[in-house]
């Protein structure tokens, strides 16, 4: 596409959008726009003398002097918007002027709903403009995911404003916008001071930005979300905006960037900051060495010290280079020495960490009168958010010596460790011992261990945001399973997608020098396990050098654990196909089928829900779920809507000890859309069956008193969950976060403890495995992620970090019940123990997950078992 205005820089030609094509086969997303030569689109915003005037037309002089930002892309890089798009920005002492214009063949169209200031702007036809000023103190108050405003207008001239995605309330600023229709577009101004902004430009800062336009589906034309800049998780995605420069004036009178401006942009925000970066932490490197080096003979310490002393040279070097390198060269040479420095802070990296593990060692290592080890091992917390990098030695390693673990016998329990290599570690064993007591014995064969493995990931949530992010994620049996390229920074699988297949047992792997592997460790005590202490060791004995045994203790406590009130369900797509196995989220041969119910049983999901259609596998589905150890509750069932097969539905279920029978209704619909759904509802119930749908909070008001179960998203709003209780109806929770995410604490918060504080019945998020592409590419599809919880293999699952968190969160559920029926049982009882029993309950009463650490109040929860059944014990 050719823009109608250019900024010219040198020879070549940069559009207000810049980036060159670049379409992946699959789904064919674009990455770059026509023409592009830089890592950003770039535009400018020169300052004017005549302001102009705020009334919704670009007709003012000043507009014909600024660049043009067109060849809008859609969301996700699906191609160039059919609907034409321009923006452009001026500035004075002031102001910052925007002004935009949208083509439209049929303006009459247009939608237009909200009328109040902070109404639902965003789903109108709009525009949606994005702003970071560097260092501003404003957005300094916000997460680091929210620090850009975000101004939107209507075609009506109604505004919207908010910092990141806070919410209005986050920034009601007092700026200025106005609109105009015309036959066939219509245009937009915004004034906006830089008093509310808080920050004011000088002649060539820089800023990132960028500008979005919304347009709603109408009659047959689809609705088109486009952007300047291309993004990928909607249009809030800020690593992917582009950049403007402000000038007092335009270079030389004519309407360019020239190439020094260009070359010196690459420099400040593309070279500068992974040299500055790897110098800081260079330094940081050196004075923890120097400080080593007063007192260590070790060979090692003074080995780092030279490389670090080295590498400083070397960097400043590269800096010195690149003060003096001409804007010819930056622009055509920019890649080549960006992954120069980025191996330069990688280095560096490596040195700190090194550093960070000479300064754990003792006295006589440092002396050089004790031997120096080639690995260490570090014990860690499991179910946490903290990731864990290659490169990164942990900062919230647990003391030792021993890795302790305390469960109820049939209860799984997770603990992890990691191992940093001082020298290259190949062929690492890493086994279990049998763990033993005066109790008796826990087999090594319940002694589950992983490797976690760090591998690409394509965004931080459930959005496709094309990153290159080091995740830790999979729990892998076979380490080589997956490898990574970091130069390419691409996930390498051993074998096909639809062949993956896991080992059995825990293979030899390595850990490079100077890196980082975590591994884990998943215990199922014995239901018939005796109370008591279990001790044992893990083994880690590379191929070379010396073993080490790290030791183990389990505690297995004198009670087991009772099931909560909570449903624990998740979506689960998958049904039974003959044929071949794949690797899907549908596809289910028996085998497979059989090993994901197993596996959600053992993760506390005892009622996912089903999408298996009636017929005569669904007689079968249900058999296997039974096999799985899934037993009777509520049917949540996705097979099929039609009302005069409920009956027959519900006839199976009931012959497979199903309690009720919830149909699910069109999700995630509201207004209008939900109230048509009134008369199947109605039909369901005369069926006997009852209602469950994924829906958005205006349900209650249209459809509260015969939706049985709504499942809502994001953060629970307690009100709601009343106000469906008081109909008689449950209430569930998704999408909070939705499934795949990598963090196990959320789930463990979110899905458990998090859920009992806000009254709700049922965990039910979206979803155990969702292919949106295929589940072993993160890259194949151009607006989600695959949702995974547990990759499905050909035979089975590879479970991962977060699906562990959704276990823990489970079994906080159950030692919370446990503890609540035993106090309840117990609140009137006279004596000490009644006391204690309602001292309990007010304890319970006054939990809250969000605040307290979810082991501290686990460890709480275990000591007034432990009490409440010494004092019923008592004579």
């Amino acid at each position: 596409m050719t823009s109608q205005a250019v900024l010219r820089v040198g020879r070549g030609w940069l559009a207000a959008v810049m980036f060159g094509a670049c379409l992946c086969a699959q789904g064919a997303i674009m990455t770059k726009k026509d023409g592009q030569e830089l890592p950003f689109v770039l535009t400018a915003a020169v300052r004017t003398a005549t302001p102009p005037e705020i009334d919704g037309r670009l007709n003012d002089a000043c507009w014909e002097e600024a660049a043009v930002a067109d060849d809008f892309v859609l969301f996700g890089g699906r191609g160039y918007a059919t609907v034409k798009t321009e923006a452009r920005v001026l500035w004075d002492a002031n102001n910052l002027y925007i002004g935009m214009r949208c083509f439209d063949a049929n303006p009459v169209l247009m939608k237009t709903e909200a009328v109040e200031r902070d109404g639902r702007v965003c789903g109108d036809d709009c525009v949606e403009i994005f702003l970071i000023p560097p260092n501003n103190s404003v957005l300094a108050r916000f997460p680091a995911s929210s620090r850009y405003f975000h101004l939107a207008v209507n075609s009506a001239g109604v505004c919207w404003d908010e910092i990141g995605s806070e919410a209005p309330d986050s920034w009601n600023a007092r700026w200025t916008a106005r609109t105009s229709v015309h036959d066939n577009r219509w245009e937009v101004e915004l004034s906006i001071p830089w008093a509310e902004l808080k920050s004011k430009p000088r002649h060539q800062d820089i800023w990132d930005v960028n500008f979005n336009r919304g347009f709603p589906k109408r009659d047959q034309a689809a609705a088109e979300y486009s952007g300047w800049s291309i993004t990928f998780s909607g249009f809030h995605d800020p690593e992917y905006f582009g950049k403007i420069v402000f000038l007092d004036r335009w270079p030389g009178g004519k309407k360019t960037v020239d190439a020094q401006i260009a070359a010196d942009i690459v420099r400040k925000t593309e070279l500068e900051p992974p040299l500055k970066q790897a110098e800081g932490v260079l330094k940081s490197a050196q004075e923890k060495l120097r400080q080593l080096a007063a007192t260590s003979e070790a060979r090692q310490v003074k080995d780092a010290v030279a490389a670090t002393n080295a590498q400083l040279a070397q960097t400043a070097g590269h800096a010195q280079a690149l003060a003096k390198e001409s804007a010819a060269s930056l622009l055509t040479q920019w890649e080549k020495l960006r992954d120069i420095f980025r191996e330069c802070q990688k280095d560096a990296a490596a040195l700190l960490v090194k550093a960070d593990f000479y300064g754990g060692l003792t006295l006589a290592q440092l002396r050089g009168e004790a031997p120096i080890s080639d690995f260490q091992v570090f014990l860690l917390p499991a179910i946490t958010n903290v990731k864990r990098l290659p490169h990164q030695l942990p900062s919230d390693a647990l003391p030792g010596p021993t890795m302790t673990l305390t469960a109820c016998p049939g209860e799984y329990e997770s603990a992890s460790f990691g191992i940093f290599a001082l020298q290259n570690l190949n062929g690492i064993k890493v086994t279990a011992s049998d763990l033993t007591g005066p109790a008796g014995t826990v087999p090594a064969s319940a002694l589950d261990l992983r490797v976690v493995k760090v591998w690409y990931q394509a965004g931080r949530n459930v959005g496709f945001q094309n990153l290159k992010l080091l995740t830790p994620e999979l729990l892998l049996k076979d380490d080589s399973l997956v490898q990574i390229d970091e130069k390419r920074q691409i996930n390498i699988l051993k074998m096909d997608k639809d062949a993956m297949r896991d080992a059995d047992v825990l293979q030899p792997f390595a850990v490079p020098a100077n890196t980082f592997k975590q591994c884990w460790l998943t215990i199922q005590v014995p239901a018939d396990a005796k109370a008591g202490v279990y001790r044992g060791t893990i083994t880690i004995a590379p191929d070379a050098g010396a073993a080490f045994a790290q030791p183990v203790e389990l505690t297995v406590l004198p009670f087991t654990l009772d099931e909560p009130k909570i449903i624990c369900s998740i979506y689960y797509r998958g049904r039974l196909h003959k044929g071949k196995p794949v690797c899907n989220s549908e596809r289910k041969t028996e085998e497979q089928l059989l090993a994901e119910l197993k596996d959600m049983v053992a993760h506390g999901v005892t009622n996912p829900t089903v999408y298996q259609g009636l017929g005569p596998d669904l007689e079968r589905y249900f058999q296997l779920r039974q096999e799985a150890g899934m037993r009777g509750g509520p049917l949540l069932f996705l097979g099929g809507s039609n009302p005069d097969n409920a009956k027959n539905v519900i006839a199976l279920a009931r012959k497979y000890g199903f309690t009720d029978v919830y149909f699910y209704g069109i999700d995630e619909r509201s207004g209008d859309e939900l109230r048509a759904q009134r008369a199947w509802y109605d039909r369901i119930h005369a069926a006997g069956g009852k209602v469950f749908v994924a829906g958005y909070k205006d349900s209650y008001e249209i459809m509260g008193d015969v939706l049985d179960l709504p499942i809502f998203a994001h953060r629970p709003d307690v009100a709601m969950g009343e106000a469906y209780h008081a109909m008689g109806h449950l209430i569930g929770s998704y999408a909070n976060p939705q499934g795949g995410v990598e963090e196990p604490e959320t789930y463990r918060r979110n899905y458990g403890l998090g859920l009992w504080k806000t009254g709700y019945d049922c965990a039910c998020t979206y979803a155990y495995q969702h292919s949106f592409g295929h589940s072993w590419d993160d890259y194949d599809h151009v607006r989600y992620r695959d949702h995974e919880m547990a990759y499905p293999t050909v035979n089975g699952v590879i479970p991962t970090i977060q699906w562990e968190g959704y276990r823990e969160g489970y079994d906080d559920l159950r030692y919370l019940a446990t503890l609540e029926n035993l106090a309840n049982k117990h609140q009137r009882t006279p004596g000490k123990t009644g006391e204690l029993a309602r001292a309990t309950q007010l304890w319970m009463r006054r939990l809250d997950p969000a605040v307290t650490p979810l082991d501290e109040i686990r460890a709480g929860i275990i000591e007034r078992i432990l009490a409440l059944r010494e004092a019923i014990a008592a004579p």
